[in-house]
């Protein structure tokens, strides 16, 4: 049996955004003191698809502090996202985006901060 181990989707990801779109400050945990906008990626399940890639379910939330600001936030970071695959060469490859759903307006019950959230499927190649 071979084995497979997979990467850090939520890392993978994170660096390639980063790169993508130094304006933007991105998290993977909510900071304790919060930046007036910000963008959390963090993983929330998602299957395996076969015997080398992973299928890991990535959530989005885009954080502003007007809903205008978080909606094109939002739709920079999903652009990007699904500009993944196209990044031919990359270790590890990341083979396609799958969007669960399309971002939603959700703003924050505890802060009243504007954000809105979404889910994709990230399909990355394991080693």
């Amino acid at each position: 049996m071979s084995v497979v181990t997979f990467p850090n989707t939520v890392a993978v990801v994170l660096s390639r955004l980063k790169v993508a779109l130094p304006g933007l400050v991105f998290v993977h945990d909510i900071p304790t003191t919060r930046p007036p906008t910000f963008t959390r990626i963090f993983r929330t399940g998602g299957p395996r698809t076969n015997l080398v890639v992973d299928g890991a379910q990535i959530s989005v939330e885009s954080w502003a502090a007007t809903a205008d600001l978080s909606a094109t936030n939002a739709e920079l970071v999903r652009a990007q996202l699904n500009a993944l695959p196209e990044q031919l060469g990359v270790t590890p490859a990341i083979y396609k985006i799958e969007e669960m759903s399309g971002p939603q307006e959700l703003p924050d019950p505890v802060s009243s901060s504007r954000r809105f959230t979404w889910s994709v499927l990230v399909h990355i190649r394991g080693n």
